[in-house]
């Protein structure tokens, strides 16, 4: 993929993303609600274990705002599949880029990075699928797709990392290759950092590492301007 086929693609993110965001803001659980690690409704949604846990979330269905938390976590997962399609192919496209640096291990860690981008993007639509199940009354456990997904997509991150740090960074000149560097520590960082939150069950950092993930995409979009 070209550089403006990035870009457009990473344009695209950040405005749905941004609209998503938005989105979010809206969905309150019911007063009183504490939700497990002091998580935002909707990461918690994605790792509700049971339908009871998305009830406790969105509220009852009786209620005016069960009602219009249900529709704005629906809205929220048909949204997401276009934004799963767009990050899968930008991080495929920066793996097979990978590959073919001459930097120790390029290709491996290319070729692995587009494997964990493309299981990313299967257990996120997995996921969202369960979601829409839970909220349509069937009992399901969101959370052993939102797992895998989380862990796969941090994995992608330390993986794309390289391409910045090892063939960006020393080739580029002046700015450009101090930009690479604060790219691919951004992404190794949020990667690793997700990466431990996953395994260590601390689900609250995930918001953390992926607010430098998004950091890293504001930044590559500039980077890929130059």
């Amino acid at each position: 993929m070209d550089p403006l086929g990035m870009i457009w693609i990473l344009f695209g993110l950040l405005v749905l993303g941004g609209g998503m965001v938005v989105l979010q803001s809206r969905l309150k659980p019911p007063a009183g609600t504490r939700l497990p690690q002091d998580l935002k409704p909707n990461l918690a949604s994605e790792l509700a274990e049971s339908r009871a846990d998305i009830e406790q979330i969105v509220g009852p269905a009786t209620s005016q705002e069960g009602q219009a938390n249900r529709s704005i976590l629906r809205w929220l997962q048909i949204l997401d599949f276009p934004f799963i399609a767009g990050y899968a192919l930008l991080f495929f496209a920066l793996g097979r880029l990978e590959s073919t640096r001459t930097f120790p291990g390029a290709t491996i860690l290319g070729l692995v990075s587009c494997g964990t981008a493309l299981a990313a993007a299967v257990a996120d639509l997995l996921e969202d699928v369960a979601i829409l199940r839970a909220l349509g009354g069937q009992e399901v456990s969101v959370r052993r797709f939102g797992v895998p997904k989380w862990l796969f997509f941090f994995l992608t991150l330390i993986g794309s990392s390289g391409l910045f740090l090892f063939s960006f960074f020393p080739t580029r000149e002046s700015y450009e290759s101090w930009l690479a560097l604060v790219i691919g520590l951004l992404l190794a960082f949020a990667g690793l950092g997700g990466a431990a939150a996953v395994l260590r069950r601390r689900f609250r950092w995930i918001q953390i590492a992926n607010l430098m993930a998004i950091v890293a995409l504001f930044l590559l979009l500039v980077f890929l301007h130059l």
